[in-house]
Parts: structure tokens; sequence; C-alpha cells
């Protein structure tokens, strides 16, 4: 057995979702300066990546007697904590075999997205995605994947294993004829016209996303309209909780929102 297989059954027996491995030996498509594995770690080989599907319908806000028993947020929680256990598994198993591994993580506050000289240090994990044939890059800018459609946690193991390379993912053009994203995007930060994921204004998407935690006091804490509007593999809807997306408000606070977003942009 290669060391490839190995590797995909002890994420399997874990119950790990999707795995892709990416050539640190190349360049890499997307990547910006300072990015590259090999940035990280010089002798790297290869790029792990891991998928889990997330933000599924899985837990909800219970109501007893009239009182909210709030869990806002769980699902995001329990399935960021799940994928971070899976990656610090899979770097283990390879560490015991001797060789070097690095785990990045892939998380930030959204000042320091909107920051460019603090961004250019966050791991590309969407890059290393796409690389490694998780998925594709859909007109949202998320990474669009035939299991999970964009409602995927990631994971990345960066090692100087020498790994035979899954590839970029063929024949799979989810966003072809397709524009729902843009369409329902509350702030139009989508251009649908452009491949993917050029259309996609990160800065306004990531200002938007500051501006309703802020805005109500964090009882909004994502705007995850194109994770729930993404036709692909959709089998539940994307919640976070009650009162935690920007979909699960009325729709005159929406507009409230989205007015007030304009006003101050």
């Amino acid at each position: 057995m290669g060391l490839n297989e190995e590797i995909n059954n002890y994420f399997m027996e874990l119950g790990g979702g999707r795995i892709g491995i990416a050539s640190a030996n190349k360049l890499w498509r997307y990547v910006a300066n300072g990015q590259h594995p090999r940035d990280i770690m010089p002798e790297c080989n290869s790029v792990i990546v891991l998928a889990i599907g997330a933000g599924l319908n899985d837990f909800v806000t219970a109501d007893f007697k009239g009182k909210s028993i709030d869990v806002d947020g769980r699902t995001y929680r329990v399935s960021q904590l799940f994928i971070e256990w899976l990656t610090y598994r899979v770097a283990g198993f390879l560490m015991r075999k001797g060789f070097k591994t690095l785990t990045p993580i892939d998380w930030a506050s959204s000042e320091a997205w909107l920051n460019i000289d603090k961004r250019i240090h966050r791991f590309p994990f969407k890059v290393a995605a796409y690389e490694a044939g998780i998925g594709v890059f859909g007109k949202c800018g998320l990474i669009i994947t035939p299991d999970y459609g964009p409602r995927a946690k990631l994971g990345v193991v960066i090692t100087n294993a020498v790994l035979e390379p899954t590839g970029r993912i063929e024949n799979f053009n989810p966003c072809i004829n397709c524009t729902v994203c843009a369409e329902s995007c509350p702030v139009k930060a989508i251009d649908p016209n452009p491949p993917p994921p050029e259309g996609f204004n990160r800065d306004k998407c990531l200002k938007f996303y500051q501006y309703l935690r802020k805005s109500t006091n964090w009882k909004v804490i994502h705007c995850a309209v194109c994770f729930e509007v993404c036709p692909i593999a959709k089998n539940r809807e994307y919640t976070l909780g009650r009162h935690s997306t920007f979909l699960s408000i009325d729709e005159e606070w929406r507009s409230k929102l989205i007015k007030d977003f304009k006003y101050i942009s």
C-alpha cells in the first residue's frame, strides 16, 4: 500500500470527507507573493487538503416555554473543531513516519482580512483546495466542491513527504449559466461576467461582513447568502443557529441594514 492510500484510508477512518493533494514543485495559480507553501516550509513537497461538510442544519436553537436556548454558531464551531482535529491527526500520522509537517490555521479576524499587510501572511486555503482538486473557484470567490457545494470546512497539512498529486478537478464547471449568488448578494459584491473568481469583490464583501456584526451587536455573525443560495450539493439549509445569518432575520431588518451600509460605504 502506497503512502497516498495510507493517508486516505486513515483520514476516512477518522470520519473525514474529501481529501486531495497538491504538489509544491510548481507555481500555483492565484497565489499571492509570499503565500506559496515553500515560503512557509522551504523543503515542502506536498500539500494535503482535507474537507468536510459544514454549516448544515445539524444544530438549531431550541425553544422551551417561550425561552430560547441559544446555540448560535454551534454547527460552525463543531465543524471547525472537527476539521482542525482531523488535520492534526493526519499531520501526526505523517510525523510518526518521520516526515516534517506544518498545519496552517484557517482563521483571522475580519479586521485582518481587510488589512492587506496582515492578509498576505495568511495561508491561501482556497487556492490549496483548488490545486488539490477539492473543488473549483465559484463566482462568489468560494471553493465549490462536488460533495458540499461551497459549504465546506478546509484543513491543510504542509509536508516534505513526496506524494502523488491528485491534480485540479477536470470537467466540473458549476457556475456555467448560473448567476444565483450574484443576483442574491445584498451588496452586489459579485460580478457574474468575468471568469471565477475574478468578479468577486473581496473587500466589499468583508466590509459588509464586518458591518453586520457591529451594527447588529453580533446578533448576525455572518452574511452567508452565497452559502445558502448556491444550488450545488444543497441537501439541507445552511445555518449557524437562530439570528446568525443575514437570511435568518426578517426582510424589514435586512432592507434597513443594506440601506445603512450603502449610506456609510
